[in-house]
């Protein structure tokens, strides 16, 4: 009988049995952990390192969150190490990137009051984590052992990264918070909305440490000389202002030095450095509990029991009772007892169901131990050199199929080449990294991480187990890391994985099922990422069935799987013909020329980023080419994207056809619906889109050409794109002259001052913006230039050649140059150019970028423009505007997270535009990240009714080696969701249909962003047809339309942390 997994065992063991209450440790779907009691639920990385740790913590007495999501790092408690030279041992790093957490023991106590779980990495250190949570007890206990097994002596220390936000109920609002340090001028109120010049100017710094830290070295990161007040004790707390929540996080006092806190971003909590010789280990424990009830109260104490609140009362950190000074309180998280703390005298602590948590005695709090019996999964005895305990779900396995072939690309080349030998004879899709799905994994655990982290999570073969020269061949019916079933045949080593590889050829392999042979085409999701080791999916539907309305784009995708190598593949679609009239689908008298030159269906394959991409990965699906994939080798897929571009004129009703596929193994057809609703999309007065972009950055050596331009504002505008970035040093050319010569300068483009001494000329900006206007058409633009690229060198010029020409004038604070009264005059030249032409409704100057503080920025950046009546705005990386008001900027836009809908409406009131953006944080357009988050941020953005929704990054290219990183590179296109011509695949001409792939390459990601836009138009649709019909006393009809898409809110989109539902919800809630 085959052994359990230790996911079965931790569920079995951990769930307690209590009643009335629980506590309750399982595996999350990653490999993580997920902890709850009746107080709280989080969830952990199954990785260490400083972005990893807790990385979602509910507090269930408020339903509000502890974690910080408008950070790109959104966790608590990661393990960052400091490299540091103590004495003779160097800094380094042991610790290989992102070590895996392998669970190793679990446990609970017998009478149900607290569970627990060991996770360790082991290589020549260990890294050990223990973490324990009680019974009705709104702390996790966190203890890490690390040691140096035999490896070469490290100099270093700790530090744990967290980026809290206690009292985050959607994550999405403005982090206004307050963190409390005991120090020894007393505890400090730090004011997170600081910027960090004047957080240092109050509080002296950022990092706060008790006195020990004048003998430990140097951190590269601080100096020894702090200038804030050491540390009287080791906690802190941070309360959200809003609504009383806090965090307390209490350090182990014998190994912490301090706490490092940058303002709004994170608190870090340092710990003594070490030099571990082989042999020895080192401990150090954290406490953090979450709390409410506390607004507008100062957090003066606290310990694991409760927290202080100067002398109006207590918070008690668990759910239960209070016995203190013959008294006894209810005790709950989320709410403070009023009592003088300093005259509480012996208390002690006990949960729902009567057990003893701690006591406090005379100032001392003393926990209970927690009594948990940790327990290691035990391993079966293995006789020979194979373990196999169940055939026949092996057998079962292959039977049912639609599984991958793993295999670690770091396992020697026979294992590597058997697996090649494997996935052909079953037909299957071969992946060296990344896998998902059903897998059938083949490799040696010592040499594939994943394949020993499967083994350490489902306690099967390991590194360890079942040992040199030993291998298996297990059937699990589910993988912790996939969620589906897995068939194993894999060793501790390379010879214990040729064990199980020959023993599965002999007696399963020869048995299954035969491959197919030829090739299939079959339809799949938009949703769905397809590798070349992709395969049919069971049940996919037999036919491509889209809808949309007239005016529309809509997206299909096409799998292509080569059983046998394929060539000369060539994939038609047949003319599309209405079902009652018979009439073909044209796009002749569509009114622009993008969609006529494409329509009515575009036909491109589904490429790969990065080129190449490491440890045998293809990239992540996502560019797409016009450039046909003729050959596809044997045991690969290919994916094609259909684009259909619907008639702005089609008649309603259902239009037929087929996609084709000849090649060499034959051909194969797939049936096509397309069904015309009967209305036109709206394309103008509607949400829309600002990409973040460079447009002239679309070579790496010289400026694009105008029909490069046109082609790049065609490609915007027809993906939603309303607010053009314009951008370019010959824009805006300044002259000063100071014998006035430029007085009564009147020519096109050009502008003087009065006196004649400066001169600005700006045809290269109007003929820019008037070619755009020209491609944008028959569609409305709003356009942006950054004040860097229109005055700020040449104002430093002008304050250079005339020092004194506005010395009359009151001196104005702030930068020097952005807001002087000579911006300010050059401002105002620009101003009549927009005048003079009509354009000053629709063009904005930005002004900086993520300045922080809203009035900050307003008087220190923007007093020119202000002066000069010039529109502006720039985005807010953290948008804090209880000092703003609506007339600060012409545009709003905060980072998604720190949207505000009170002051955004009064904003909308005062007839400013509202906008949003996202950058790094989530909901994010990275090509790891899922469909649904793609274009639900576009739904998010329709819900709050914005007048433009953002994206860093859509075409934001920067050139080093002529470009090729924006291909290479992960990370550099990493926010990019556009690309330039492939370097391996050039442009090409195509009869009838011109040049292919040239600028710009269009991907999945932007495709998808512009199906969410046209969804957020269908939504502004029905607002309108609702108010009309409600002003036309229909109110019904209007009651209806609103009463769906509350529904739709309320299902998908509750708040603006839900960005992720099923991508099937989203097309159900668009039908």
């Amino acid at each position: 009988m085959p052994h359990p997994s230790f996911a079965s065992l931790l569920l079995l063991a951990l769930t307690l049995p209590a009643a009335a209450a629980t506590c309750t440790i399982t595996p999350a779907p990653d490999g993580g952990m997920q902890f709850a009691n009746d107080v709280m639920a989080l969830r952990t990385a199954p990785e260490a390192g400083h972005n990893k740790g807790i990385v979602e913590w509910t507090f269930l007495g408020t339903g509000q969150e502890l974690l910080d999501r408008n950070r790109e790092h959104k966790n608590l408690f990661g393990e960052r190490w400091d490299t540091i030279d103590i004495g003779t041992v160097s800094g380094r790093n042991p610790l290989p990137n992102a070590p895996f957490y392998a669970p190793v023991a679990r446990g609970a106590a017998p009478d149900g009051s607290a569970a627990g779980v060991i996770q360790e990495y082991r290589g020549d250190h260990l890294l050990r984590r223990t973490m324990i949570l009680r019974r009705d007890y709104a702390v996790i206990e966190i203890r890490w052992t690390f040691a140096n097994l035999d490896g070469i002596p490290s100099g270093g220390a700790f530090r744990f990264f967290s980026a809290p936000f206690p009292g985050a109920l959607t994550g999405t609002t403005f982090k206004n918070t307050t963190l409390f340090m005991p120090t020894t001028n007393g505890v400090l109120a730090l004011d997170q909305n600081l910027h960090s010049a004047e957080y240092t100017r109050q509080y002296g710094g950022t990092t706060f440490v008790l006195p020990r830290w004048r003998n430990e070295p140097l951190r590269w990161w601080t100096r020894r000389d702090l200038g804030t007040p050491p540390l009287a004790e080791p906690w802190t707390a941070e309360v959200n202002r809003n609504n009383g929540n806090g965090l307390v996080v209490l350090g182990d006092p014998a190994t912490l030095i301090g706490y490092y806190n940058s303002p709004q971003v994170t608190l870090e909590t340092v710990t003594e450095a070490i030099a571990l010789q082989a042999g020895e280990s080192w401990e150090t424990a954290i406490l953090a509990g979450a709390f409410a009830g506390v607004k507008g109260h100062t957090v003066s104490a606290a310990n694991p029991l409760f927290v202080t609140c100067g002398t109006e009362g207590i918070v008690p950190l668990f759910r239960g009772t209070l016995e203190a000074s013959g008294q006894t309180y209810p005790a709950d998280p989320a709410t403070l007892i009023a009592c003088n703390p300093a005259a509480l005298g012996d208390a002690t602590a006990r949960d729902t169901q009567g057990k003893v948590l701690g006591t406090w005695r005379d100032g001392v709090c003393t926990m209970t131990p927690h009594a948990i019996v940790f327990e290691a999964p035990r391993k079966p005895r293995v006789f020979g050199r194979l373990y196999r305990p169940d055939r026949a779900a092996v057998e079962a396995f292959l039977r049912e199929g639609g599984f991958t072939v793993y295999c670690g690309w770091n396992n020697a080349e026979p294992v590597k080449e058997a697996a090649r030998a494997i996935a052909h004879r079953l037909g299957a899709g071969l992946a060296w990294t990344n896998p998902g799905g059903r897998l059938l994994v083949v490799g040696a655990a010592d040499r594939d991480i994943v394949t020993r982290n499967i083994g350490l999570v489902e306690n099967t073969v390991s590194d360890t187990w079942p040992g040199a020269g030993r291998g298996a061949v297990q059937a699990l019916a589910r993988l912790a890391f996939t969620g589906e079933a897995a068939l194993l045949v894999t060793g501790s080593d390379t010879a214990g994985a040729e064990a199980a590889i020959d023993a599965f050829r002999r007696r399963e392999l020869d048995r299954a099922p035969a491959a197919p042979s030829g090739f299939r085409m079959q339809a799949a999701g938009i949703e769905e990422k397809l590798y070349p080791w992709s395969r049919p999916a069971a049940g996919a539907p037999a036919a491509i069935r889209i809808e949309g309305a007239r005016g529309e784009y809509e997206s299909a995708q096409i799998l292509l799987t080569a059983y046998e190598r394929q060539q000369g593949v060539k994939l038609t679609v047949s003319e599309l013909r209405h079902t009652g009239t018979g009439e073909a689908l044209v796009n002749k008298k569509d009114s622009t020329n993008y969609r006529r030159r494409h329509g009515p269906v575009q036909i491109r394959f589904v490429n790969y980023y990065p080129l190449d991409a490491a440890d045998g990965f293809s990239g992540f699906p996502d560019p797409l080419l016009a450039r046909p994939e003729t050959t596809i080798p044997a045991g690969e897929s290919r994916a094609a994207w259909l684009t259909f571009i619907i008639p702005e004129q089609a008649p309603a009703g259902c239009y037929t056809g087929t996609v084709a596929c000849a090649a060499s193994g034959g051909e194969q057809t797939l049936p096509v619906e397309l069904t015309v609703w009967d209305f036109t999309l709206p394309r103008d007065d509607v949400m829309g889109g600002e990409g973040y972009t460079a447009m002239q950055a679309l070579h790496p050596y010289q400026s694009p050409s105008d029909s490069e331009i046109e082609s790049f504002i065609a490609n915007m505008v027809e993906h939603g794109m309303r607010l053009i970035h314009l951008g370019g040093e010959q824009m805006f050319l300044w002259r000063f002259d100071d014998e006035g010569r430029f007085k009564g300068l009147e020519a096109p483009g050009m502008v003087a001052s009065a006196d004649g001494r400066l001169l600005l000329d700006a045809t290269g900006f109007e003929a820019l913006k008037r070619r755009c206007d020209q491609a944008g058409k028959p569609h409305k633009l709003r356009y942006m230039f950054y004040e860097g690229h229109a005055t700020y060198r040449a104002a430093i010029q002008f304050q250079r050649l005339f020092p004194d020409r506005h010395a009359d004038k009151p001196p104005r604070g702030g930068h020097k140059v952005i807001n002087s009264h000579h911006t300010e005059e050059m401002f105002g030249l620009i101003r009549r150019i927009l005048e003079r032409n009509g354009w000053l409704d629709h063009v904005y100057i930005k002004i900086s970028d993520e300045p922080g503080d809203v009035k900050n920025w307003y008087d220190t950046l923007c007093q020119a423009a202000v002066g000069a009546g010039l529109p502006f705005y720039t985005a807010h990386g953290s948008a804090d505007v209880s000092q703003a008001t609506p007339e600060m900027s012409a545009i709003w836009q905060p980072i998604y997270g720190s949207y505000n809908d009170a002051f955004m409406e009064r904003a909308r009131q005062a007839g400013k535009l509202v906008s949003w953006y996202n950058c790094g944080p989530p909901p994010t357009t990275s090509v790891g990240a899922p469909a649904s988050e793609w274009r639900s941020y576009l739904w998010q953005a329709a819900k709050a009714d914005l007048d433009i929704v953002g994206w860093w990054g859509i075409q934001c290219w920067t050139y080093y080696d002529g470009g090729l990183h924006l291909w290479r590179d992960r990370y550099s296109h990493w926010n990019s969701v556009v690309y330039p011509e492939h370097p391996e695949k050039p442009r090409f001409n195509l009869e009838g249909k011109g040049w292919q792939d040239s600028l710009l390459l269009d991907s999945i990601r932007w495709e998808t962003i512009r199906d969410g836009m046209e969804d957020a138009w269908m939504i502004t649709l029905l607002r309108r047809l609702a108010g009309e019909a409600r002003e036309a006393g229909r109110t019904a009809e209007a009651d209806a339309a609103v009463k769906q898409l509350d529904a739709i809110w309320a299902d998908l989109y509750p708040t603006r942390l839900h960005y992720r539902p099923p991508f099937g919800k989203i097309l159900a809630a668009r039908r």
